[in-house]
């Protein structure tokens, strides 16, 4: 069952009469770091909106304001201006977007990459991938390729996992089954994130992500959560578009912030399904009962997202 899959929330800044979401600033401070995002100047504050979410700067510590094209709108003009089978710069810009923090994106373009070219160093770089006796793989798949075996957190050999004990066995499984769990979680948020890029192939990885998760667990919440995010989008799109357009007094665009809040608790079967045996039913005649116990593991996931909004 869905828990609240599609929650707008409106922050406490919304309101704020911000310059247009098609444009970013760039705040330096004094410590050398930079802060993009939208930003507004109330007194001596600078309160800015970017993609980690609100965060408000003392005037003070900027060293700084640079007018910028926001970030989103850089990356719709390079992937409008690369032809589909151009490996090369796809793999660039995929490398462009990991060094920007946008993992999710990133990786995702250069699996793409791959499609077009396997041998692609620069996709097999953003995507962790190393060279080993002569072919590219994940540093699972080469530490496998030399023997070892994974339990928990560690590698082994075959024989020192042989010679593990009760209690450490029993620690690996726990653990295996933790990352189980937070890796569900990873990717739901992973294919919701990529859902909601401003390349439409990216857009369309994640759903095709997150329509393969819903039907492999059987899980309607999945495939409910799929279609709100794709409403969403849709919205986010409609709602940037008409800001571009959008004019308040003074002829400066005007905008607030929306942020989604979007959830989703999963349940997954433990196996092996817990069997017992009882003697309730000889009470009254019958012989012992063996009953089978599922045990379901709640998993709930949660990613947010921020939009503009339109000043009316």
């Amino acid at each position: 069952m869905a828990r609240s899959p599609l929650l707008l929330l409106i922050l406490a800044g919304a309101l704020l009469v911000v310059p247009s979401p098609a444009r970013a600033d760039i705040l330096e401070l004094d410590d050398g770091r930079l802060i993009e995002g939208v930003v507004v100047k109330v007194d001596d504050q600078f309160h800015i909106q970017s993609r980690f979410g609100p965060t408000t700067v003392p005037a003070a510590r900027v060293k700084s304001h640079t007018k910028a094209r926001s970030v989103d709108a850089q990356i719709r003009e390079h992937v409008a201006s690369l032809a589909p089978d151009d490996a090369e710069n796809r793999a660039l810009l995929a490398r462009w977007l990991l060094d920007l923090g946008r993992e999710d994106e990133g990786r995702a373009m250069a699996a793409a990459v791959l499609e077009l070219d396997p041998e692609s160093a620069v996709a097999h770089e953003v995507l962790g991938h190393v060279r080993h006796e002569g072919t590219w793989r994940t540093p699972a798949e080469a530490k496998r390729a030399e023997g070892l075996e994974r339990h928990g957190d560690r590698w082994y050999t075959p024989q020192e996992w042989a010679n593990q004990g009760a209690s450490v066995r029993e620690q690996a499984l726990e653990r295996e089954r933790q990352l189980m769990s937070e890796g569900l979680q990873d990717d739901v948020n992973r294919a919701v994130r990529l859902m909601m890029s401003p390349d439409p192939s990216l857009r369309g990885r994640g759903r095709k992500l997150l329509d393969g998760m819903a039907k492999e667990y059987d899980n309607a919440s999945l495939a409910e959560l799929a279609r709100n995010v794709d409403a969403y989008v849709r919205k986010l799109d409609e709602l940037a578009a008409a800001s571009a357009l959008a004019t308040v007094p003074g002829g400066v665009s005007g905008s607030g912030v929306v942020t989604g809040d979007f959830r989703a608790t999963m349940t997954k079967l433990k196996r092996p399904i817990e069997i017992f045996t009882t003697s309730l039913a000889s009470t009254f005649g019958g012989g012992p009962v063996k009953i089978q116990l599922p045990e379901l593991e709640v998993i709930r996931v949660r990613t947010v997202a921020s939009i503009p909004v339109v000043v009316k």
